[in-house]
């Protein structure tokens, strides 16, 4: 038996073990290839890197990565009562809330990426290397 490969834009997509003639479309394989390996050229093929673990956060561990100040200026903005700020106010409360009865916390989920971004749109956040570092899971010194 031979273990053939549909290979699009350089990555197997298709495996097929056979004794059986094959069209043009596939392409001998090494048996230890598999699906998403690479065409590294010359009739061999790489696995694909792993994808990076991801690591979960606890609430307090999440709210750690933000600075002192960061934390105050959140929670009093959560608490404004200024007719001006409320709209944002309701939003920020809402934020620290999900993130309080949170089981875990990715930073890469949407939600927290969103939620990071408005506050260095709001300036809570200086700078966006700042902004880069709590969602690189950077904790502040």
């Amino acid at each position: 038996m031979k273990k053939y490969g549909q290979i699009k834009d350089g990555v197997v997509v298709g495996i097929n073990v056979t004794q059986a003639q094959v069209s043009d479309e596939w392409t001998l394989i090494p048996d230890n290839a598999g699906l998403g390996w690479i065409d590294a050229g010359s009739g061999t093929y790489a696995a694909p890197a792993p994808e990076p673990e991801r690591v979960a956060y606890s609430s307090l561990e999440f709210m750690d990565l933000f600075t002192d100040a960061e934390e105050s200026a959140i929670r009093i903005l959560a608490r404004s009562t200024d007719p001006t700020k409320l709209q944002i106010s309701v939003k920020v409360e809402a934020f620290l809330a999900r993130i309080a009865v949170a089981s875990v916390i990715y930073l890469d989920d949407k939600r927290v990426v969103k939620g990071i971004a408005a506050l260095r749109q709001l300036g809570i956040i200086e700078t966006d290397a700042r902004q880069a570092d709590i969602l690189a899971g950077r904790v502040p010194v």
